[in-house]
């Protein structure tokens, strides 16, 4: 059965706009009224433990902060926690991402929104003691979800086009759906002299598949060359480029903005379980750019972008890996095969109805 439309096994058009120069936005707790967080739907039946976000830097000695899970009431948080334990208090420390325990972990009821907040808590705060939290970096999740909302004293408004860098876990470890924990977003140079030469994803193919393009989110400097190639666990190139690379007088003639580009190629088939890379090197001084989106851990990393992470080497050399970090980087899905011994279970005869497998 066809993917309807064809789309790349990594959402790119999700995972990354045409941000130049990442910078965080910022929320800074410089008085004692001052929070923010995130509105969410809660899942059902799961247990929330901690709540995670990135510490942008600190001023002086900076206060005692707490996340807070509070009800929601007319769109804005209430100001009452869910639970008297649904609170937990840490010390800020400057570019540092914190998972903060509650006092005890947390059960909300099916169908609440809830908020997810990070406050002042304890110590001297102002001008010269403060700490600013991360709300969004550009380069990264050109959506919106869920509700990224601000308190500065009077009350409370949303922040409107970004993602929330405030993050609930639940007990077992997964993430609020829609959430990240990122830690951080570069543009990753390379180039034919440099180190690395070449960046990528190694990925676990989810299902049996036919792959028809190759997608990257990129900058091409003026005379910049750049190759793409998707390749076996064993180093079988399956498809790339390399008749005719991505050329900046072509594919992006921008030299300022990034491009998330789809670069046709021969289709090849994959297995269900079997492990390949998709790759971009630098063909070129000059050298190119990959968007580098690095998370809090590995296990934040699987929550968003499923067994898909960073790659990089030199040359011909081995290739090193980063648990915690994706390139935007992709294949191309244009089907899949539903049919039964293709990954899925097979429909019981006699039965009809319903999707196959």
């Amino acid at each position: 059965m066809p993917w309807l439309p064809p789309r790349p096994l990594l959402p790119l058009d999700l995972l990354a706009d045409r941000s130049t120069s990442p910078a965080i936005t910022g929320f800074t707790i410089d008085a004692a009224t001052k929070r923010a967080g995130v509105l969410f739907r809660p899942v059902p039946q799961q247990s929330i433990s901690q709540i995670g976000l990135f510490v942008q830097q600190i001023v002086g000695t900076p206060p005692t902060c707490e996340v807070r899970l509070e009800t929601v009431v007319n769109g804005s948080p209430s100001g009452a926690l869910v639970a008297p334990t649904a609170r937990g208090v840490f010390t800020p420390q400057a570019n540092t991402w914190k998972w903060v325990s509650l006092e005890a972990p947390c059960t909300p009821s099916t169908g609440a929104s809830l908020a997810a907040l990070v406050a002042w808590s304890a110590g001297t705060v102002g001008t010269t003691s403060s700490a600013t939290f991360a709300l969004r970096y550009p380069a990264c999740f050109a959506g919106q979800n869920p509700s990224v909302v601000q308190y500065t004293g009077t009350a409370w408004s949303p922040v409107a086009g970004v993602l929330p860098l405030v993050v609930p876990r639940h007990v077992d470890g997964s993430l609020l759906p829609g959430c990240a924990a990122i830690r951080g977003v570069t543009w990753q140079l390379l180039t034919s002299t440099g180190n690395p030469t070449e960046v990528g994803n190694r990925f676990v193919v989810p299902f049996d598949a036919s792959l028809d393009a190759l997608c990257t989110c990129t900058r091409l400097p003026a005379g910049g060359r750049a190759n793409l190639r998707l390749l076996t666990e064993t180093g079988v190139t399956l498809a790339s480029l390399d008749s005719q690379p991505l050329d900046a007088l072509v594919d992006l003639v921008s030299t300022s903005a990034a491009g998330v580009m789809q670069a046709p190629v021969n289709s090849c088939n994959v297995t269900a379980g079997s492990s390949c890379l998709i790759t971009q090197g630098a063909l070129t001084t000059g050298g190119c750019h990959v968007a580098r989106i690095t998370f809090a851990d590995a296990a934040s990393r699987e929550a968003l972008c499923g067994p898909m992470w960073w790659v990089q080497r030199q040359g011909t050399g081995a290739w090193s890996e980063d648990l915690a970090s994706v390139a935007a980087l992709s294949p191309r899905v244009s089907a899949v095969n539903v049919s039964a011994g293709a990954g899925r279970s097979p429909r019981h005869p006699g039965m009809s109805g319903g999707m196959v497998g």
